[in-house]
């Protein structure tokens, strides 16, 4: 009988372990977030952004949870960083490396499912934003929710990140989500143009 309580106390121990391991380490691996965001037009990434810049992405980080440690927590949400070498500020005051926040998991982790809610045919591109890729970024200033504090301050995408880009592509043009295309000066003209406009 006193083995059996000792056998029982260790199955206990290692069950419990188990579940531990599972919800410290396997947990936050499997959680999948579908995010969506509202569709953006050209003339408001224009016209509304705060910041707007030339940069090329320098680094893109894992997915953290938002607290300070970036573990895993049970009410959290995910997110992940684009830090990019600016060439050119367009639009607003930035310092030479800009960090932008996306509340999504990280495509380096392979665990996002995003779809766009907009009554224009879906033009996403196919492959998310890599590292050494140069373009016109359309961002603004924000806070996100965090965990003690609870809330922290931010630079997020105007919408959708693919969306919120302008590539540069071989040709040296820059190009829009849906296709539309700019050489560099044309764009900043065209930045200039929309946003003298507005009342």
């Amino acid at each position: 009988m006193k083995k059996v309580a000792i056998y029982g106390s260790i199955f206990l121990f290692v069950f419990l372990l188990g579940v531990f391991g599972v919800y410290r380490f396997v947990l936050p691996k499997l959680v999948v977030v579908d995010s969506v965001y509202a569709g953006v037009t050209t003339e408001s990434l224009m016209v509304d952004s705060d910041l707007i810049l030339l940069g090329e992405v320098v680094d893109i980080s894992k997915t953290r949870w938002n607290q300070d440690n970036g573990r895993f927590w049970e009410d959290g949400w995910p997110y992940y960083n684009i830090t990019l070498s600016v060439i050119e500020p367009i639009i607003g005051e930035v310092k030479a490396e800009v960090v932008l926040t996306v509340l999504e998991t990280s495509p380096l982790d392979g665990l996002s499912q995003t779809s766009i809610e907009s009554d224009q045919p879906s033009q996403v591109r196919e492959r998310p934003l890599q590292v050494g890729d140069k373009a016109v970024f359309f961002a603004y200033q924000t806070e996100i929710a965090w965990r003690n504090p609870e809330r922290v301050p931010a630079i997020v995408f105007m919408g959708y990140p693919q969306g919120a880009t302008f590539l540069e592509e071989t040709d040296g043009l820059y190009y829009s989500i849906d296709g539309e295309s700019f050489s560099f000066n044309e764009l900043v003209a065209e930045i200039a143009q929309k946003r003298a406009t507005q009342p």
